[in-house]
């Protein structure tokens, strides 16, 4: 299995497709108007989409997982950093704020590592480029598979117009502390990270 962002047009449309199989064809989720829908070609698309780093997993050139990560400074995140109260622990400096959005795996590889070794890329990425906050909702069953990760509960309850409620979790990239008393599975990943960057 591959785990990549730098993705050429094939891969982002296989992406896609994953993105619709599982959040229409699987889930029924009911789509964001600004999001685009295709149902000839079965693709789901974001305007977030331009402007953000596209995760991908690929296994023998299929789609088998996904993520999406913007940052406040590249992209228009207006609608999210006020969804998720992003402020409260900010306190307006979001600069060095990202949000995860689109968390997919393909049904047959969720119990496996898929969903982790992406948003390990995602997190080494994030480390590089200076982000310190990460922001994402789950549904209330996630909770415990972010917690584990070193995320905390920023808000225990938002209203999300696609699907279901959801909990917001927001990951601080260098709380070395919270990371080590998790048992995270990113504390060896950041460590390995602050010995080569003098963090």
């Amino acid at each position: 299995m591959k785990i990549k962002h730098d993705l050429n047009k094939q891969e982002r449309e296989r992406i896609f497709q994953l993105r619709y199989e599982v959040c229409i064809g699987e889930f029924g989720w009911v789509i964001d108007k600004h999001a685009f829908v295709c149902h000839d070609k079965k693709v789901l698309c974001d305007p977030l989409d331009e402007t953000g780093l596209l995760f991908g997993a690929f296994l023998n050139n299929r789609s088998i997982g996904t993520c999406l990560a913007n940052y406040a400074h590249e992209s228009d995140l207006e609608y999210y950093l006020k969804l998720y109260n992003v402020n409260k622990i900010t306190h307006g400096y979001n600069e060095a704020v990202s949000i995860s959005t689109k968390l997919i795996v393909d049904k047959h590889y969720r119990q496996g590592s898929v969903a982790f070794r992406m948003l390990l890329a995602m997190y080494l990425k994030g480390l590089s480029d200076g982000i310190k906050y990460n922001f994402i909702d789950c549904d209330p069953g996630m909770v415990s598979f972010f917690y584990r990760l070193g995320c905390s509960v920023h808000e225990p309850a938002i209203a999300r117009p696609d699907s279901n409620n959801a909990v917001v979790m927001v990951l601080e990239l260098e709380n070395e502390k919270i990371l080590k008393a998790r048992g995270s599975p990113l504390y060896k990943s950041f460590m390995q990270y602050s010995r080569n960057s003098n963090v």
